[in-house]
């Protein structure tokens, strides 16, 4: 079972989901779901950590997990500040609040890519794309 989102329409693409935990072909770099993933838990979307290509990027929501935390995606594996690629929804980030996912290479405050369901804060509650 695949998904993927690649525009190009590459066969299975670089963007791929599946829920077979078996599924060799689309490798370690896809979103899994089966709940006995030890290493990778049935929370995370990863590249295969040693792949410098891609890098560790891991988006997880288990709460347990200290290595990526419970609300971090980002492909910065340095960026300790979880820079202006992080997805958060950890209610306790005042930089970044839980509402905002962001993509700006800029790094200003919530971007011109940001996201939020944060009804208090009208500025930025909704998904705007500049190139």
């Amino acid at each position: 079972m695949g998904y993927t989102t690649d525009p190009d329409n590459e066969e299975y693409g670089p963007w791929c989901y599946t829920t077979d935990p078996d599924n060799e072909e689309y490798g370690p770099w896809c979103y899994t779901t089966d709940p006995d993933n030890e290493e990778y838990g049935p929370w995370c979307y990863t590249t295969d950590p040693d792949n410098e290509e891609y890098g560790p990027w891991c988006y997880t929501t288990d709460p347990d997990n200290e290595e990526y935390g419970p609300w971090c995606y980002t492909t910065d594996p340095d960026n300790e500040e979880y820079g202006p690629w992080c997805y958060t929804t950890d209610p306790n980030n005042e930089e970044y609040g839980p509402w905002c996912y962001t993509t700006d290479p800029n790094n200003e405050e919530y971007g011109p890519w940001c996201y939020t369901t944060d009804p208090d804060n009208e500025g930025v509650w909704s998904m705007v794309l500049y190139n």
